[in-house]
């Protein structure tokens, strides 16, 4: 079973050399078929390694997780706040993008107000919202990216999780640098 063509909206899922389910990302989803049991099935590990890798501090007043990931921003977000009551929300640091994600289950945090304190120009809503990864940003993410790495004293615990620590300390330098 292969999906194909999922950056495009349109998906197919072809089995012996056939297409045998095609809509879009949600419609497949919806289905509850070979794409979602696919889809689902990687997702799940990722946010099972996401949680294991989960570093738990502090910003400002608020509990906060916070993830380096690179893909399922929202439904991971959403799945690490569920697993961890404790966090008031989750930081996702993703590199790929030079972005970060806040997401929240809680109806009195507004991650969009939130954001806007790392970036003035970001934006998003209560239980969703973001900012890139800039000059404005990058002082203010730095410390958390050191502790999240500093957490780590076997190094080969992110390589398992799929977390290039080499290309993210690479990453951190040359922003810091910008």
């Amino acid at each position: 079973t292969v999906p194909t063509g999922l950056k495009h909206g349109t998906v197919s899922v072809l089995m012996n050399g056939e297409i045998v389910e095609q809509g879009t990302h949600k419609e497949l989803m919806d289905l509850n078929g070979h794409y979602y049991k696919l889809f689902s099935t990687q997702a799940k590990r990722y946010i099972e390694n996401a949680n294991i890798n989960l570093y738990k501090t502090t910003y400002k007043d608020y509990k906060i997780g916070v993830s380096i990931s690179e893909q399922y921003r929202s439904i991971l977000g959403n799945e690490i706040c569920l697993l961890n009551p404790d966090i008031d929300f989750v930081l996702i640091i993703n590199f790929e993008r030079m972005s970060c994600s806040l997401r929240c289950k809680r109806d009195d945090i507004n991650l969009g107000l939130i954001a806007q304190e790392f970036v003035s120009s970001s934006g998003g809503h209560r239980k969703a919202a973001g900012f890139p990864i800039n000059s404005e940003s990058i002082e203010k993410i730095k410390p958390y990216i050191i502790e999240l790495l500093d957490k780590f004293q076997n190094p080969s615990s992110l390589y398992q999780s799929g977390i290039d620590i080499k290309q993210i300390i690479a990453q951190s330098r040359k922003n810091v640098a910008k």
